[in-house]
Order: C-alpha cells, then structure tokens, then sequence
C-alpha cells in the first residue's frame, strides 16, 4: 500500500500530538503561520539531538546543515526552508497554544517544570484561561468557601529559587571506589551486629548436624559476609536472582565468580542461617513493634541514606512494594503493582535523581498515627528530616488531603498532588458540564490553595490539588500549569522502584525479615552509584557495570584468603579464583624429591590385593606413593605448574602397578634365560615403552612433528615388526 504524503499541517499536527493521550486532539492553526511554526517544530528537533542550535538569522544557515538535519529526521527537505525576510511574506505571530516559545533565561525550577516536559520546548507563560464557574463562590458540604476567580493577591506561579547545596553531604567526601561508597550506608559495625545474631542461630543449627566439623557449618566472618552479599549483588548485576543455587553454582551453566568465592552448600547455609535480631527478646519486642525481627538494621540504614545525601527541591512520596507471598502479618494487596502480593514501603525519593531520601514500612493496623490520617502521618514523617522553605512535596491521591497542604505550609513547604473527592471540595466541580480534556479550576482564599478538575473520560473526572499553582492557564493539548508541573514529578518513586527491579539481588524466600533485607541491599545499591556518580574524580560506570565492579571488591578479600588454603582445594576452584580475581597462583615449597615416612604405609592406588607398601610420600598432598606413581619433575616445571597438569607436558606411566605384583601379575614362562646384550636391549624397549608423553587439554597447542624423527620412527617400528615375523634370525 502507498504511503500518502502528508501536507504541511497534517505533518504538523502529527509531531506535537501527545504520546502519553489516550486520544490525540485536534491542533488549530492559523492561516499562513504553517511554515514558521514547522521552522520552530524542527528547531527543537535538532535541539533534542545535541546539535548547534539554529542561528538567530535563518537566512545566514548553511545548506549542508539543513540537509543534516532533514536526513537524520527523515523530513522533507524543503520544510527547512529559511522563514521569509520580507515584512510582507512574513507569517502572522503564532497563537498562545503554538507549540514553540522563546527560551527565557533565569527561570526558576518551579517555573520550568510547569512550562516544560522531560522532552519537549518550552511552553509559553501565558495560555488559554480556563473555564469559568457559573457563580463566584461556593460551599463545599463542610462550608469551606470556594471561589470561581484566582486571587487577585497571588502570582500566578510561586517563584522558588533552586537549592544550591543538593547533592552528596560531607560524610561520604574521599570516597573513590563503589566498596567505599558502599561502607558509607552499610559500614562493618553494621555487619557485625548482624553477623552475631547469624552466629547465634549457625550454633543451633550446627547441634542438629551429625558432622558438626564440616566447614560448611562453621561460623561466619566479617570477610565472608561481605563475599555472601557480593555474590547477591552480582546475581542482581547478571539478573540470576531468579535461579537456584544449584543452578548460579553449576559447573556447566553457573557463573565462575560464584564458585570461585564459596561453595554452593556454604552459600544455602549462610542464607538459611542468615538473622538480624536476637531471638531472646524478640517475643517482648514484637508486641510492641511488628517490624522488630529487622528494626534495628532498619533505622541505621535509613539514617545512613538521610545523612549521605541532601535532595533537591522536589521530594516524590510513593509506595514500593517488595514482592512477597509468604506469611506476614502486615502483607498487603495491590492491584495495580506487578507483583500484587508482598511488603508495602513508603518513600520519599528526590525527583530530579531518584536518591531514596527516606522510607517508612507500612504495618497496616499496627501503624502509630496518633489519629492522623495515614497518608498525611507518612508525608509528614517522611518528610521531617527535609523541612526547608520552598521544597516542594508531590504525592497520588492516596496521600493528598487539604489538610497535609496546611500542615506542610507551616514549614515553608508546598504540596502538588491529586486528590479524591472530599468533604471539603466543591461538589460542583464534579458536575458542572465539561467537554472531554476540558479544566475548570476553583480557589480557595483563606488557604492559598489552587484545585483543578478535568475531564479525562466520559465517565471520568481528575483533581489536582496545588499550593504553588494560583492561576493556571491551558498551555499544552488542554494541558495548564498544574498538569505538567505534576506529570513531571510525580514519578520519583515509580522511577526509582523501576530501576531496582531492573538490576534487583531478591531472592525467593518464605521470611519476611529476608525479603526486607533484599530490599535494603537493592535500596544501598542504587543510593551508592548515585553518590559515586556525583563525587569529583570518580570513574564514570553504567549501573549494571557498578554492580558488578562492587560485587567483585566485596568478594576479592575473601577469595584471596581461600587460594591461600589452596591444599585444602579442589583444583579447578584454585584455578576459578585465579582467572576471576586476575591473580597469580601462589608458589609451593619445592621438595627435592618425594618425602619419606618413618613407617610403611599402604599405596593407595595400587589394588588392595597388592598389598603394596612404602615409605615414599607425595610432596604436595602428603599421600603415601609406591615407586610405581612417582613421577619426577624438575624444578622449573614444578614452579611454572607443568607437574600437576596446569599445562605443558608430564610424564606418566601406562600400567598402574609393576609385572609380577597383585592382579597384573603374569605366570611365569619355561623360555630360557637370554643373554646379557639381549637383558639389556629388553630392558631399553620397556623404559621406552613404559613412558609416554601425556599432553593435556590447558593452553596446549599440537606442535609440527619433524619429518625427520617422523621417519626414524617408521623405520623402528618396521624393524620392530620384522623382528616378530622372524624374518630377522
């Protein structure tokens, strides 16, 4: 089917319909102003690229920069044509709705983000007003009094200057690597304390044991916490978090760092094992508290994030929910989070960089309130630590209420959020006819309050609540002031709940205290990239790529410690650690040639039936060995690993035991006894056929055979076969 080819303004039109409508509306334009506002529509465009902005004069713009600028947006070439000079050609001025405006310097952050999307131009100050009410004032069903008119008093939009000190505080100042930033919200003192409630609960677990002294059941250390919390940090890095452990620890489809820091049992141990609190006093603490069994570990996170960070002027409150469907006393629903099922935690996240600034557990009946209502007691508690005049606060209707915009202008602060119908709003905004998208807004003198309602459905009705707002105007697709400041914040915590489930270390489990703790260490992670990302001299990471770079510093010092035990390890783990951690392998002691018991021991590897035994030992393992699994190395192989099959050649003997011993033994023949040249020549063709040249599979290339050595071989072997066939007497 041909594609049709649009006209100037139906091009138009189709650029600046909102992608975020359920239904396009229509854009007017006046006559003749078709090809200056395509002029302005493609200057943003090129804005949005990046690329050198359009120059003040048109005409002096290059042909092979509008020829660019068409290629890369697909767009016809001569819709880049310069805008006439002539003040007779000159197109009318564009109407307030025109999509383009003027950058105006020194605006304020609230003024920009009520004018601005994320990506879009600027919107004119200035709009269309909305629709009028048809009496000045009303009374809500409490009497509180609403008029149809703005303030007269107010401005129109609350000038608030931008808060110079945000960013990271001076407690996390110095710190260079993610291991560090990481220690600012979890530091060792922390660990500890929760490495003691773990230990208390590995003693009780171990008593159950038949073979209490496996190392897997042994105590847990400082070093190896923080290599078990590098292994759930790079399961979220790799995206593993949904495997098994048999599977993140499997030979053939695992990852190598797994198994290079500890074994899979040792790994499902620690987990089990894992706890937070002392099981002692828990029973009394519950009563009082639901969140006891993780309270502790809790609050100093919390206030580690508080004092590592100041947030900008617009805070987000929102709700995350970590995924849980075990039993839990304070488990809720929520039908539209993807999970539905799981722990409900409140946050405030700053907006302009989703830092968690503060969060709050949600414990449904058991929540002190102090008969306040819940979603103003948790926008309040929230945000206490940041009450500072001009911060703006921006919550969903789940929290609004007129009375949290009072309790927050006592502060200096100010409140944007949607709002359900209550007592004190105007019943008549809910039922004065309106076209679909259409506003009508009504305001409240008394409490410099601003409520805006519009129609989004046929069935359908929006509230906005805004303390900053005192005069919107329709700007944007039947979009004011209100709408767009709100579409650009309200999305704090949303963002940041995205970005954690995206690279998330949670793990299934049916604790609760579990779930949280994963929770936390998704909450410390993407704090962390943030703070490292703002310090001066830092190196630039992508998320996934910080991750992974503080898993493997969590997880390095442990690693180490265990190849320095490499006697107590199996090979190919030596060998993991090594190639993961880019180390060398530490050197062993050279022995001069295999050690000697005082007594005889049985060999090992010889059959039972032998009964084979010596006095020989391995240097390496300290096993018994008889003469006939000795094999000798010299010194430089040893050292560069060529003895104990890390790579190059060694030499090994064919036959497990010697003639005449055990099971390989051979009857004895009546042949008679051969000469000595003949003892001699039987002697040098055994040597020769007992030793081989075992090549392994490790960094070993077939090397060219040399045709000479090639045909000496052939003639021996010749020779060999005319000796049997008797044709040499």
């Amino acid at each position: 089917m041909a594609k049709r080819n649009l006209t100037e303004e139906e091009y138009l039109q189709d650029l600046f319909v909102s992608s975020d409508e359920e239904e396009p509306s229509t854009v007017s334009f006046e006559a003749g102003s078709v090809h200056d506002d395509l002029h302005d529509a493609l200057t943003w465009l090129q804005e949005e690229d990046e690329a050198q902005l359009l120059a003040a004069e048109p005409e002096e713009e290059s042909a092979d920069a509008m020829h660019d600028l068409a290629v890369s947006h697909a767009v016809p070439l001569r819709f880049l044509a310069p805008r006439p000079s002539s003040p007779a050609l000159a197109p009318p001025s564009p109407s307030p709705v025109s999509s383009a405006a003027v950058p105006v310097p020194d605006l304020s952050p609230v003024e920009l983000k009520s004018r601005k999307r994320r990506r879009g131009p600027l919107r004119p100050a200035e709009g269309v007003a909305l629709k009028r009410l048809p009496d000045d004032s009303y009374k809500a069903k409490d009497n509180t009094k609403w008029h149809s008119e703005p303030n007269p008093t107010m401005s129109p939009i609350m000038t608030i200057d931008q808060f110079d000190t945000a960013g990271p505080t001076m407690t996390v100042i110095g710190c260079t690597t993610p291991a560090e930033v990481f220690a600012k919200f979890l530091p060792d003192v922390l660990l500890a304390e929760v490495i003691g409630h773990t230990n208390d609960k590995i003693v009780i677990l171990r008593n159950k044991c038949k073979r209490q002294n496996d190392p897997t059941f042994k105590d847990l250390t400082l070093m190896e916490f923080r290599a078990f919390l590098g292994i759930l940090i790079m399961t979220g890095a790799r995206k593993d978090n949904h495997l098994t452990s048999e599977e993140m620890f499997s030979k053939s489809l695992g990852c190598p760092f797994y198994r290079s820091v500890m074994s899979e049992r040792r790994f499902a141990f620690i987990q089990r094992a894992l706890r937070f609190d002392s099981l002692a006093t828990r029973e009394e603490r519950v009563k009082t508290d639901k969140f006891a069994a993780i309270r502790s570990l809790w609050d100093q996170v919390i206030a580690n994030c508080i004092a590592n960070y100041e947030p900008s002027g617009h805070l987000t409150v929102d709700e995350q929910l970590l995924a849980f469907r075990g039993r839990c006393a304070f488990r809720v629903y929520i039908a539209n989070k993807p999970a539905k099922y799981g722990i409900k935690l409140v946050m405030a996240c700053d907006t302009e960089t989703y830092y968690m600034c503060n969060a709050i557990p949600y414990l449904g009946m058991g929540t002190a309130t102090t008969s306040t209502p819940l979603g103003e007691y948790f926008t309040l508690e929230l945000t206490r630590p940041f009450r500072k005049t001009g911060r703006i606060v921006t919550t969903d209707n789940w929290f609004t209420s007129l009375s949290l915009a009072k309790g927050l202008r006592q502060f200096g602060m100010h409140l944007v959020g949607a709002i359900r119908p209550k007592p004190y709003t105007p019943s008549v905004m809910l039922t004065t006819p309106l076209e679909l998208g259409e506003c009508v807004a009504s305001y409240n003198y008394k409490d410099k309050v601003t409520l805006l309602c519009q129609r989004v459905k046929a069935t359908k009705r929006i509230q906005i609540l805004s303390t900053v707002h005192h005069n919107p105007t329709v700007i944007e697709n039947q979009k004011s002031h209100i709408h767009i400041f709100y579409n650009a914040t309200k999305g704090g915590v949303d963002t940041f709940d995205q970005i954690c489930s995206a690279l998330t270390c949670s793990r299934k489990t049916r604790r609760w205290p579990l779930c949280v703790f994963y929770g936390i260490l998704n909450i410390v992670v993407n704090n962390s990239f943030y703070i490292h990302q703002n310090l001066p001299d830092n190196k630039l990471y992508n998320r996934r790529q910080f991750s992974a770079d503080l898993a493997m510093e969590l997880a390095r010092d442990w690693a180490l410690a265990r190849l320095g035990q490499k006697r107590y390890l199996p090979r190919d783990v030596t060998y993991l650690i090594c190639s993961v951690f880019e180390v060398r392998e530490p050197e062993d002691e050279v022995q001069d040639a295999p050690k000697r018991s005082d007594k005889r021991h049985r060999c090992p590897l010889c059959p039972s039936s032998s009964n084979a035994r010596t006095k020989l030992l391995c240097a390496k393992c300290r096993r018994p060995a008889c003469n006939s699994h000795v094999n000798y190395v010299c010194d430089q192989c040893y050292r560069s690993g060529q003895g104990d099959l890390k790579g190059g050649i060694v030499l090994e003997r064919k036959s497990s035991c010697p003639e005449g011993r055990g099971r390989n033994a051979q009857k004895k023949t009546d042949q008679p006894n051969p000469s000595e040249d003949e003892q001699k020549i039987h002697i040098k063709e055994e040597q020769e056929d007992e030793w081989y040249l075992l090549k392994t599979e490790i960094d070993v290339k077939d090397e060219p055979v040399d045709p000479l050595e090639e045909n000496i071989l052939d003639i021996k072997e010749e020779i060999l076969m005319k000796e049997e066939s008797g044709e040499f007497q």
